[in-house]
């Protein structure tokens, strides 16, 4: 079924998946779901999956993350079915849903058609670095910053919060990229590296060690993903 439990890999902030969609047009040479896809022997073009509109909404208070299989605002995926999804989720009345994409700037035009519905969505992108990411046809990184900061002006846009995902975490510039988070003020951040593909350069274990512990001084929540944890292990800095 298209709603699932969360597990594994998926982010330790959320409770459950649902996608009622399936791929995707940015073409990230690390994304796994496009692997696994393939590897089912399936296409990986934006679709609908009807069977996903037939689910009942757990309302349990936890995170429901829309599209683990999907980016469902990239460029392929049509209005009407992104109307769909969030006329269901208006179905859940005790659940927050976490549309996660590398194009907040198509997602922020349908906010205010979220909050005519209650939904109080969670908007989150995925900043591997501040830096040119070549090896994705996504808006950068920079212009994913600048439209989700763009995202939280009060007077455009009605209250939500934001979400930020740097997996697969590549090398990056200290400062630009703290600022970046701190700038566009997450309700979490969630890091991890790059353990299932080899196309991005990792930054050295000190500086992810320096990240987080700039995000521990201004009390930034933020989740470690499985093999991170080991890596700033071998850094040679010491923390008190």
């Amino acid at each position: 079924m298209p709603l699932n439990k969360a597990k594994g890999r998926m982010f330790k902030s959320v409770g459950w998946t649902w996608n009622p969609c399936v791929g995707c047009t940015h073409n990230c040479a690390y994304c796994w779901a496009k692997s696994l896809r393939q590897r089912w022997g399936k296409p990986f073009e934006p679709a609908l999956q009807e069977s996903a509109f037939n689910d009942k909404f757990p309302n349990d208070g936890t995170w429901i993350f829309v599209g683990s299989m999907c980016d469902l605002f990239c460029e392929g995926m049509k209005d009407e079915w992104i109307k769909r999804v969030i006329d269901k989720a208006s179905e859940a009345t005790n659940n927050r849903f976490l549309f996660q994409t590398k194009n907040p700037g198509r997602a922020i035009e349908w906010l205010p058609a979220m909050d005519s519905l209650n939904l109080r969505p969670i908007l989150g992108t995925t900043i591997e670095t501040n830096r040119d990411t070549p090896w994705s046809n996504a808006p950068t990184p920079t212009e994913r910053f600048l439209q989700l900061w763009y995202s939280t002006d009060e007077h455009a846009y009605s209250i939500h919060d934001t979400f930020l995902s740097l997996e697969p975490l590549s090398d990056f510039d200290l400062e630009t990229l703290f600022y970046m988070i701190k700038t566009i003020d997450p309700i979490a951040v969630e890091i991890g590296l790059e353990n299932y593909t080899k196309y991005l350069p990792r930054p050295s274990p000190e500086k992810a060690r320096l990240l987080i512990d700039l995000l521990q001084k201004e009390n930034i929540n933020y989740v470690l993903k499985p093999g991170l944890d080991e890596y700033l292990k071998s850094s040679k800095l010491t923390t008190e």
